[in-house]
């Protein structure tokens, strides 16, 4: 409507002007307002709220280095690789996963990531989060690596997360939050690592900052990860063999076999994503999601319905324990009536197969011409009942009385 109306007012102008306009005009009526969000208690503390677009003010020699096509896949396959080592039971110390989901991109989260980047924060031995950053359809976890010096390739700022694995002493079953200035922190490596978050959106910066009287150059990646996780005294990860607890609608990956997966594309899930922030954000209730794309099912048949809503809260984790946990009865209810079906099926089929084969004999014996009885008892006759051996034992005799009368 704003663009008839624009287009009505300004026949006059020119239509480059027009379009421009109406372009703007959907814009600003499409974009989500997080200032006072709910996630936020009601405050201005949201990433998109407080910190505009642009470098911070405490930024020195600001350079802008966006991630390109190439290095976003190369982190992405990074992690995917590190949760695949992960559930197959190949990280030291740690077993196997069996609900673990691969990670999309999705650019929603990189633009996120990209403003708390942008504020130049200083670094520490435990890097600082910003404040808020749920959006209004998911929880948002983060992990932010700063290097020093030399310029390092982003490869190293991800194993710097990867290491701190070797500080995690704790059971998968019951993640204890470490302390923020302990400098055995482990928090990036749990959010990487946790196996129900499954988009992820990162960026970088470049900038220098005042270090014991010199200028430092520094490079800083921040990774948006969602939903966010694991809650306190939550579990990382089921230990099982790998996809074995898939959660719902969640079908094998075809990249990583040690990995569940969603049916959504990275570009499917970040349109759903923004639909749902819009709506969310004007108060209108979340749609009902539809699968957009179907992939082919694979090992097991995995179902394709609505998709798992993840749900915060120990009445939610005790429902999913219960779900999968009657799942995996019923595959094992399902494996032993197999093997009792295979004992009772073989028994069955040796009786069958022993009354074949007795029909089998008494079929023969009935094409064969000579007296079923004679031949049970072991002596030949014809169906007349005709002694063939007494007949041989009176010839001799018979031909001797023809003998005699000649």
């Amino acid at each position: 409507m704003k663009c008839l109306k624009l287009i009505v007012n300004c026949d006059k102008m020119r239509g480059v002007v027009v379009v421009l306009s109406c372009v703007l005009a959907l814009a600003a009526t499409s974009s989500v307002n997080y200032c006072g969000a709910k996630m936020c208690g009601g405050k201005d503390t949201h990433t998109f709220c407080q910190y505009p677009e642009g470098p911070g003010p405490n930024c020195i020699e600001y350079v802008k280095v966006p991630l390109r096509g190439r290095e976003k896949a190369r982190l992405l396959d990074r992690f995917n690789s590190a949760r695949h080592k992960a559930a197959g039971g190949n990280l030291r110390g740690f077993p196997p996963a069996a609900n673990m989901l691969q990670l999309h991109w999705v650019e929603e989260l990189a633009r996120e990531a990209q403003r708390w980047a942008d504020q130049c924060v200083p670094p520490r031995r435990v890097e600082l989060h910003d404040t808020c950053r749920d959006l209004y359809s998911t929880t948002v976890g983060q992990c932010v690596a700063t290097t020093m010096g030399p310029i390092k390739r982003i490869d190293f700022m991800v194993d710097k997360w990867n290491r701190q694995a070797m500080y995690y002493n704790d059971s998968i079953e019951v993640y204890e939050p470490p302390m923020n200035d302990s400098k055995y922190y482990y928090g990036d490596f749990a959010q990487l690592y946790w196996a129900k978050s499954y988009m992820v959106g990162c960026a970088r910066s470049r900038f220098k900052i005042n270090w014991k009287g010199e200028h430092k150059h520094v490079d800083r990646l921040v990774c948006n990860v969602a939903p966010a996780g694991p809650a306190a005294y939550g579990r990382l990860w089921r230990s099982q063999p790998p996809t074995e607890l898939c959660p719902h609608r969640a079908v094998l990956s075809r990249s990583w076999r040690n990995l569940c997966d969603y049916p959504e594309s990275s570009r499917e899930l970040e349109k759903e994503l923004k639909r749902d922030e819009r709506d969310l954000s004007r108060g209108k209730k979340r749609k009902r999601k539809k699968v957009l794309r179907r992939k082919t099912r694979e090992l097991e048949g995995r179902p394709s319905s609505r998709r798992f809503e993840e749900k915060g809260g120990e009445r939610s984790r005790e429902r999913e324990d219960g779900i999968e946990g009657g799942r995996e009865g019923g595959r094992e209810g399902w494996r032993e009536g197999e093997k009792e079906g295979r004992r009772e099926g073989g028994k069955e089929g040796r009786r069958v197969g022993r009354r074949d084969r007795e029909r089998d004999r008494e079929r023969e014996y009935d094409d064969y011409p000579v007296n079923r009885d004679a031949v049970r008892n072991g002596i030949q006759g014809d169906f007349n009942g005709y002694d063939y051996n007494e007949a041989s034992r009176v010839a001799p005799c018979m031909v001797l009385v023809l003998a005699l009368s000649l």
